[in-house]
């Protein structure tokens, strides 16, 4: 702030500042967020006051000892903005005097919302769950092995029901071994494997797959597969999707001459005519 003199006003804080030997004594106010400052007179390192943040101190001068210069330094920082000096005749006491702290004002509005730290780290695995139920085995609701113990002629260009007619299991008695019928005991999805060895015709022979849904829309073949000459073979793995109810049943059919369907070997113990049933899903 200005300091007054008799001559025109000096702007604080510039320095060194010349002061008329008319003023004996310094009033000085440092508010309570700025840092306390020191105050050198006349030039010299030992003619020096501390000033403290917070306070209003009056420095007594006699006649005797005119203030002819100050000079204004930071004791932590170069801002000394804010800071009075104010020159005044007369003796004063050497004191200080704490600066009186005004009532809170209101709060202010809300800043806007900072930018969004960081992701944290992540926290630790927690403890495993308890074990679930055990699932259901559909291979056990529904399981067939039969094959072929004697062998089967089919007259050439005709095809017959393969009647596998031994069983190596069947739960559930799905099978009829005495007609080569499957029964579906359930909805769901089902494997049906065939494996046939065949000999006499001339013609490839041909596996069909053949499915009855009922309702009177009797029986569809599904799926069909074969190969080979005189002697052969013709095997299928089929993914088949039934309905309980629905029957199941393997035709072959003979190309050209009559073909036989292959027995059981009891000399080397080959099952060459075989089928194999299970539900997957």
């Amino acid at each position: 702030m200005p300091i007054p003199t008799t001559e025109a006003p000096i702007a604080f804080p510039e320095e060194p500042t010349t002061i008329t030997p008319a003023a004996f004594g310094l009033i000085a106010s440092v508010p309570v967020d700025k840092p306390a400052v020191i105050v050198q007179f006349n030039g010299s390192a030992s003619d020096q006051v501390l000033i403290h943040a917070g306070t209003i101190r009056t420095i007594g001068r006699p006649p005797s000892r005119p203030i002819r210069s100050y000079q204004l330094k930071s004791v932590n920082t170069e801002d000394t903005s804010e800071i009075s000096l104010e020159f005044t005749e007369g003796d004063l006491d050497d004191r200080i005097v704490p600066m009186a702290v005004g009532p809170q004002g209101p709060a202010g509005e809300q800043g806007p919302a900072g930018a969004a730290g960081a992701d944290g780290a992540d926290g630790a695995v927690g403890p495993a769950g308890p074990a679930g139920a055990d699932g259901q085995d559909v291979s056990q609701s529904c399981s067939v092995g039969a094959y072929l113990q004697s062998d089967q002629v089919v007259s050439g260009g005709s095809s017959a029901v393969v009647i596998f007619n031994l069983e190596d299991v069947d739960v559930g008695n799905d099978y009829a071994a005495t007609t080569g019928v499957f029964i579906a005991p359930e909805d769901g999805d089902y494997r049906y494997v065939v494996n046939l060895s065949y000999s006499g015709t001339s013609n490839p022979g041909r596996l069909d797959v053949e499915i009855d849904e009922g309702e009177g829309g009797g029986w569809v073949t599904q799926y069909s597969a074969g190969k080979g000459v005189g002697v052969g073979s013709a095997n299928g793995s089929f993914k088949l999707t039934l309905s309980a109810g629905d029957q199941v049943r393997t035709k072959f059919y003979s190309g050209g001459n009559a073909g036989t369907l292959l027995g059981y070997d009891d000399n080397g113990n080959v099952r060459h005519c075989h089928l194999g049933i299970e539900r997957v899903r």
